[in-house]
């Protein structure tokens, strides 16, 4: 029979991490579901560390090289029996009602698409400062508080970690842009066009995950550049983005409120602030007449 819920995790290198990811499944209190593993060129012993290639339940699918995580899941998708695909990252802790909160959502037939909330758990003071930005996923600070929700629950954003849709509307509206030569904005154009197309994106705030808190400075400088670069290739997709450059005035309002005045304020805003230039420099960048990007990272 097939699984009610297919779990989709794109895999690349995550030999730190996808141990714990793993466990955190093994122990969902949902048990009608499958797990697809897709590894992405990985050259590390991750998926042999975590115990994915023994575990029944888990089917190990490979990328062509390393080719992206929009190609990675869409990999995922075209080899899900579930009804419903659900997605999340390999540094990524699972909640035990995660899926079963995800299978609730959906017995509401109107529901195609949802999305979850995502919480960084308490770390370093500079990774916590990096949480209070509300990355990744909301961060420390919620999604709600990063993307709009209406007052009856619909969003138009998705994060790529934890959101769930029916099989029908990837046959219907399509699966991951591949052509993002970058691993970033591929999510943002998929909520874009579902949205354009009419699809409801409903925000479940108990649909939640734990997410690995970034607590580097080097790896936090080059995730900057690498948004300010991919934010480059979707202007090139959807045309017109002033309603994202709203929404980020939005929500860097929200990260200063939440954080004033604790103490970690003044290094919020100074990551804040360095954040937009970097972005900027990497847009700018990307921008260069004749550069061909070919980094999946």
């Amino acid at each position: 029979m097939k699984p009610v819920i297919t779990v989709v995790i794109p895999v690349y290198n995550a030999a730190a991490t996808l141990g714990r990811t793993l466990e955190s499944l093994r122990g969902q209190r949902f048990g009608d579901f499958e797990v697809l593993l897709v590894d992405d060129g990985s050259n590390d012993a991750g998926l042999e560390g975590a115990g994915a290639l023994s575990d029944q339940r888990i089917q190990v699918l490979r990328t062509p090289g390393r080719s992206g995580p929009a190609a990675a899941r869409n990999i995922g998708i075209k080899r899900a029996a579930g009804e419903i695909i659900a997605f999340t990252d390999s540094d990524v802790v699972l909640p035990p009602e995660w899926l079963e909160r995800i299978d609730a959502a959906f017995k509401d037939r109107e529901v195609a698409v949802i999305v979850g909330n995502v919480v960084a758990p308490p770390s370093t003071v500079l990774g916590n400062a990096i949480a209070a930005q509300g990355f990744p996923g909301g961060g420390s600070i919620g999604f709600d508080r990063m993307w709009k929700v209406s007052p009856d629950g619909c969003t138009t954003n998705i994060t790529s970690c934890n959101f769930a849709a029916r099989r029908r509307v990837f046959e219907e509206h399509g699966s991951f842009d591949e052509s993002f030569p970058l691993a970033g904005g591929e999510d943002t154009e998929l909520a874009f066009r579902l949205v354009k197309n009419g699809v409801m994106i409903r925000y479940v705030p108990e649909v939640v995950v734990e997410h690995e808190p970034r607590t580097g400075l080097a790896e936090w400088v080059r995730w900057q550049v690498l948004r300010g670069r991919a934010c480059r290739h979707f202007k090139l997709k959807v045309g017109n983005v002033s309603g994202y450059v709203g929404l980020r005035v939005w929500s860097s309002w929200n990260v200063v409120k939440a954080s004033f005045p604790r103490p970690r304020f003044p290094l919020v805003v100074l990551l804040l602030l360095t954040s937009f230039f970097l972005q900027q420099w990497g847009y700018l960048f990307e921008a260069i007449p004749g550069r061909h990007s070919e980094s999946h990272t």
